[in-house]
C-alpha cells in the first residue's frame, strides 16, 4: 500500500507511519538542507536542531547510524544505551545544544523513545513497529538497506530478532518503506560482483530484470516480498523514488548524480522513534 506525503516548512512526513506508532520526519527540498551526513559533513548538527525545532521535538539526543553496508542489528536498551555512549562514541555540538550517539549498525531495535537518524540517498529505510506482550512497551525497528543489505537479507534477520527477543507474531507487526531508488533508474550492468551473485540466487529471480547486459534492480520489492513471507500483512511504502525526486530538487540521489556528473552531496535525512 503506498502512502501520501505531508510537507511544512521543507519538513515531510507520513502520517500513515505516525499512524503505526511511530514519529517520523525527513528533510526536503537539496537546496534547502545540503548535506544531512554527520559522516561526510559535521556541520550538518545544526540543521539537525533546525529540524528539531520545526517538528517540535524537545529532546536534544539522537541516535545516527553510521552504516557498514551489513546485517549488524543491535537490540538498544536503557541499560546498554551508556555502553555505546561510551564504546562507539558521541558527538557533542554544544553550539547548537545536541548529544550524537553514533552506532555502527544498519539495524537498530529499542524500546526507547529517542530518535534514530540516517542521512540517505537510494537506500530504503524500513520502519517495523508492534508491541512486546511481555511487558505491554511499543518497540521500534529502524533498518538501512539497499541493494547490499536487501542481498544480505537484513529486514528478514531484523524480524526474525524481534520474535526471538519479545512477545509478538508476525502478524502483530507494521512495516513502513522510506523512499528509495527503484525502476529502470537503478541497473547494473553483468560482471558487478553482487549482482552476479544476486543472479546466482533463486529467492531474486523476480527482482533483477535483464536486458542486452544490463539487470534492472528491484531491492525494494524484494523487501516487501520477505516482510509479506514473514507473516506481516500491514506494508505500507511512500511510492516516491529517490531518482525521480532528485530530478525535482526534492531527495538526493546518489545514482542521479553519477549519472549526470553533478555532486551536490545533498544526502536527505530520515528521522523515525517512539
Amino acid at each position: 500500500m503506498q502512502t501520501e506525503m505531508s510537507v511544512a516548512k521543507n519538513v515531510g512526513s507520513f502520517q500513515e507511519l505516525t499512524e503505526l506508532g511511530a514519529k517520523n520526519a525527513f528533510t526536503f527540498g537539496n537546496k534547502d538542507w545540503g548535506n544531512m551526513s554527520l559522516i561526510s559533513n559535521p556541520g550538518a548538527a545544526g540543521n539537525y536542531a533546525k529540524v528539531f525545532d520545526e517538528i517540535g521535538h524537545k529532546g536534544r539526543e539522537f541516535i545516527y547510524l553510521r552504516s557498514e553496508y551489513n546485517d549488524n542489528v543491535q537490540i538498544l536498551t536503557d541499560k546498554n544505551l551508556p555502553l555505546y555512549h561510551y564504546n562507539q562514541g558521541e558527538i557533542i555540538s554544544e553550539e547548537v545544544g545536541l548529544r550524537t550517539i553514533m552506532i555502527q549498525s544498519d539495524g537498530i531495535i529499542t524500546k526507547q523513545p529517542i530518535p534514530i537518524i540516517m542521512a540517505v540517498g537510494d537506500c530504503a529505510i524500513v520502519v517495523v513497529t508492534g508491541k512486546d506482550r511481555n511487558d505491554n512497551k511499543p518497540f521500534i525497528a529502524y533498518i538501512h538497506s539497499g541493494f547490499q543489505g536487501t542481498y544480505l537479507n537484513i529486514t528478514t534477520k531484523t524480524i526474525k530478532t524481534i520474535l526471538n527477543n519479545y512477545r509478538v507474531s508476525a502478524y502483530e507487526l507494521s512495516a513502513f518503506i522510506f523512499p528509495y531508488i527503484h525502476g529502470q533508474q537503478y541497473t547494473k550492468k553483468r560482471g558487478h560482483e553482487l549482482l552476479e551473485s544476486a543472479l546466482q540466487e533463486p529467492s531474486w529471480n523476480d527482482f533483477l530484470v535483464e536486458s542486452y547486459g544490463v539487470v534492472e534492480i528491484h531491492f525494494g520489492k524484494k523487501i516487501m516480498a520477505e516482510l509479506t513471507n514473514l507473516g506481516i500483512t500491514n506494508i505500507r511504502e511512500s511510492g516516491l523514488n529517490t531518482y525521480e525526486e532528485h530530478q525535482k530538487g526534492n531527495l538526493f540521489s546518489a545514482t542521479y548524480e553519477k549519472d549526470k556528473g553533478v555532486d551536490e552531496g545533498a544526502r536527505f535525512a530520515v528521522i523515525a522513534s517512539l
